[in-house]
């Protein structure tokens, strides 16, 4: 008899332990649990990481989203929109909580971004705006219109209101037409300057731009100025104009204000940039990432400041 009742007393004592175990999961559950501990976890595809400006936009999105109590996935698209989309795709399956995009093709990621809305994962779109805004929460890049005027009163004003110049471009992706109209719409204020040339890349690659500016040089040498849409470009076409041996002939102004530029400048083989802010701009997404998984509205487009680097003040952007 007193071993049933010991076996009776050690069933009961077994259940009241479970009840209390239950007890406390469910008070776990309720007040947050394991959810209030959990890490945020950011994806971010960058067009490309062969670029100066993105290495430099990574290290202020990526501390700023750890210190924040975050983790962020950086995932290089290598100027493939395919690989981009591919790339969301495999952020969508593991669940990550928001997702950073720098489309290579404006309109060409819309597919991930109705993969990533389908997922009800937020979009957060950063430095090159896409085609489809609706398609993502916001926007967080510069005042790309701005950048192209900047340029364009650079120019004309290197020039004193006559010449020839050229335009290289990338109008696949949004900014790059952005600044391209900026700096159009200052051309016309000026009938003297006449742009002998529009050429659209397709890419940002150095390389690239420096095939069509020879190629340019050879069917208008009497360029005296040119407008890249980014440093990349710039780059390209200072590097043909190097080579022709028409450094001070050509005026060259491109978008980013990079180191690379501003040495140039710095040195007067190359007239100035437009400057932009990559840093601060991964800073600001990072922010603006965890605002929206925290309930907080934006407006569709967030603009940041922009400034113009000539020989006046390269010393400033240099240090």
């Amino acid at each position: 008899m007193k071993k049933k009742i010991k076996a009776s007393r050690a069933v009961c004592l077994i259940i009241a332990c479970l009840f209390m175990f239950a007890s406390v999961v469910s008070l776990s559950s309720c007040f947050g649990g394991r959810n209030e501990t959990k890490k945020k976890t950011f994806g971010i595809t960058y067009m490309t990481m062969n670029d100066p400006f993105y290495v430099s936009m990574s290290n202020g999105i990526k501390p700023k989203i750890e210190e924040l109590g975050g983790e962020l996935i950086e995932l290089d698209a290598k100027f493939d929109q395919n690989k981009q989309n591919s790339d969301i795709e495999d952020l969508i399956q593991q669940q990550v909580d928001l997702i950073f995009v720098v489309p290579v093709d404006s309109k060409g990621i819309k597919p991930a971004l109705e993969s990533c809305k389908a997922a009800g994962i937020p979009v957060v779109d950063v430095d090159t705006m896409v085609d489809d805004p609706d398609l993502v929460v916001t926007q967080v890049a510069s005042d790309c219109i701005k950048l192209g005027k900047l340029c364009g009163e650079a120019m004309a004003k290197a020039l004193n209101g006559s010449g020839n110049i050229i335009v290289i471009t990338t109008d696949v992706i949004r900014p790059a037409r952005d600044r391209s109209t900026g700096f159009k719409e200052v051309m016309k204020n000026y009938p003297g300057i006449n742009i002998v040339q529009y050429q659209d890349a397709q890419t940002c690659s150095t390389e690239d731009a420096l095939g069509l500016m020879e190629n340019m040089l050879q069917a208008h040498p009497d360029i005296n100025g040119a407008f890249g849409t980014n440093d990349a470009i710039g780059l390209g076409i200072y590097a043909a104009a190097k080579s022709a041996n028409k450094i001070g002939d050509v005026k060259i102004v491109s978008v980013d204000g990079s180191e690379r530029v501003c040495e140039l400048i710095k040195n007067n083989e190359y007239l100035g940039s437009a400057a932009q802010f990559p840093e601060k701009m991964g800073v600001k997404a990072a922010e603006v990432g965890f605002g929206v998984l925290n309930g907080e509205e934006y407006p569709k487009e967030i603009l940041l400041d922009v400034d113009f680097v000539d020989s006046s003040n390269v010393d400033e952007f240099l240090k």
